[in-house]
Order: structure tokens, then C-alpha cells, then sequence
């Protein structure tokens, strides 16, 4: 997701293991930010549950890491080079 009209430094944000839900604000003053999408739609609000889409991401180990270059580069596009990779919350997808 990148806001229209966005301009400034670049920001790629990865959300945690419940998935890219309502919760992952991809809105700032002064920056250009993306949230890509690493679990292909997957959420769960629940704590036994959140570990699920992980998991079933593990085989996805690489897809994963492509998806957040693609979306570094973008950043790198849109923004004019200047971009940082943060996560959203601890444990953001970490095995």
C-alpha cells in the first residue's frame, strides 16, 4: 500500500506474525511507506493461532525475503533512494 502522492524518504514495514491486518499504519508525516503483504492474506487475531500463518510460511522462507527486495526497491523508486526496513512489532515473523 503506498498513499498517494507520497514523497520523502522511504519506509518498508513488515508486520508480525498475526498477518497485515487494520492494526499496521502505513501512514506518516514526511515519508513514502509500504506494507507488503508477507503471508498472502493470512491474519489471526488469536495467540494460538497467529503461529499457524508462520508456519505455513515456512516453506515460503524465500518468497518472503523477495517480496520485502521487491518492495525495498520500490521504496528506492519512489522515494530517491533513501529507504529503512523496520518492523511493526517483536517476533515479526522470526522462527
Amino acid at each position: 500500500m503506498l498513499p498517494a502522492g507520497s514523497h520523502g524518504p522511504g519506509v518498508v514495514v513488515l508486520h508480525a506474525r498475526w498477518g497485515l491486518n487494520p492494526d499496521i499504519i502505513v501512514a506518516a508525516d514526511g515519508f513514502s511507506v509500504i506494507a507488503p503483504d508477507l503471508l498472502d492474506g493470512r491474519t489471526s487475531r488469536a495467540p494460538e493461532a497467529a503461529g499457524r500463518p508462520v508456519s505455513a510460511a515456512d516453506a515460503s522462507w524465500k518468497r518472503i525475503a523477495d517480496d520485502v527486495k521487491r518492495a525495498e526497491a520500490r521504496m528506492r523508486e519512489e522515494s530517491g533512494g533513501k529507504v529503512g526496513v523496520v518492523a511493526s512489532r517483536s517476533g515479526c515473523l522470526m522462527r
